[in-house]
């Protein structure tokens, strides 16, 4: 589970609340992790890379 995406403190106040967080919490460490998509590819030569960075103002 992504922890740095939390900016806000929360109140668990209930047991029902907590059990319901920590039920979240070990379901999350059960999914499956999903693929990373990059949508681009990494530039090596020389020519292409100074083609890029002509169209840069």
């Amino acid at each position: 589970m992504a922890t740095s995406s939390i900016t806000h403190n929360f109140v668990l106040s209930d047991r029902d609340s907590v059990e319901m967080f920590i039920e979240a919490i070990e379901l999350s460490e059960r999914d499956e992790p999903r693929p990373h998509i990059t949508h681009g590819r990494l530039l090596t030569d020389r020519r292409e890379i100074l083609e890029l960075m002509s169209k840069v103002k």
